[in-house]
């Protein structure tokens, strides 16, 4: 797969948790392929105290991106053509539609999601947790 990993806050909060698969997923994509990327909404979604030291070192590995104007109209667009009020959720697909990337999720909406990008936005692959 071309273009950056996107990764969907279930990912940061399976990590969180203690899932070891995802924690060496994460370090396995990080050695081969660069830098995933989180997006602020998604780390907003998962993050809850300063004491998620998994989290924290699991966002060492990763460059947030943040919500910009163009994006956040994208996941709005999303939102309408979908029928569904999850803007997290369309702000990921968004980031990952915008940056050529794909989706690391566990969140089935996501892929439903992908189905309805409007034809200004690239499509995206959504990677489920094996």
């Amino acid at each position: 797969m071309s273009g950056p990993l996107v990764i969907d806050s279930t990912v940061l909060i399976d990590i969180d948790r203690g899932d070891r698969d995802a924690w060496l997923r994460l370090k396995r994509f990080v050695a081969r392929k660069g830098v995933p990327l989180v997006p602020t909404v998604a780390l907003a979604q998962a993050w809850r105290s300063p004491q998620q030291a998994r989290l924290g070192q699991a966002l060492g590995l990763c460059r947030t991106v943040a919500l910009d104007a163009s994006t956040a109209r994208g996941a709005g667009e999303l939102c309408a053509r979908s029928g569904t009020s999850d803007v997290v959720d369309a702000a990921i697909v968004a980031t990952a539609s915008r940056n050529g990337g794909y989706v690391w999720s566990d969140d089935p909406d996501i892929r439903m999601l992908t189905q309805h990008l409007p034809p200004t936005m690239g499509s995206v692959i959504v990677q489920i947790s094996d």
